[in-house]
């Protein structure tokens, strides 16, 4: 069910990666990171009256299961946008000035789960470098920021021209016999 929710969101992200106006991506990920704002923290809470550790096994008590599940969906949501619009992303969380202690204990907390595929444990941790809560690894790239896309067009080498066909006329013509002169 978890890797299904992660498909959703990949389409999700893609369809505010197709939107061409900038206001409206604006306003929908301010509403996204507004409602994972609040899933973290109903879900912090519930774990917390848990007692849930991350590497604990899977919690029996259905309020926990669901905080659970709950909080490493959201983060991933969160790693989703994050990773593929990083400019605006930024730019929503200093403007709802949203907690970054919130933020890194939704991280920290999938981080550290057992539960997790591959593929989420390598968009968790590029996460973790995109916000800046681990060093950064020195070949870490996000391709989809504004610098990085800058960077990449000055490096980019002017593709070759390509040349003109030389065009024939069309049409009858006469042809010349060597052999009668």
């Amino acid at each position: 069910m978890f890797e299904e929710r992660r498909q959703e969101h990949k389409s999700a992200v893609k369809s505010l990666l197709a939107m061409d106006d900038y206001q409206k991506q604006h306003k929908m990920i301010t509403l996204t990171l507004e409602r994972v704002h609040q899933v973290l923290k109903m879900s912090q809470e519930k774990l917390q009256q848990g007692h849930y550790v991350p590497g604990d096994p899977f919690p029996l008590d259905n309020s926990v299961r669901d905080a659970l599940s709950q909080t490493m969906e959201t983060t991933c949501l969160l790693g989703e946008v994050l990773l593929h619009l990083p400019d605006i992303t930024r730019n929503v969380l200093e403007k709802l000035g949203t907690n970054k202690g919130l933020l890194a204990w939704g991280v920290f907390f999938t981080a550290h789960t057992t539960f997790l595929s591959d593929s989420t444990k390598k968009l968790v941790h590029l996460m973790e470098q995109e916000l800046g809560l681990v060093d950064r690894d020195h070949d870490y790239v996000n391709p989809y920021s504004k610098s990085n896309k800058q960077k990449a067009k000055q490096y980019k080498q002017p593709q070759p021209k390509k040349k003109k066909k030389k065009s024939f006329k069309r049409g009858p013509s006469l042809s010349r016999h060597y052999d009668e002169l």
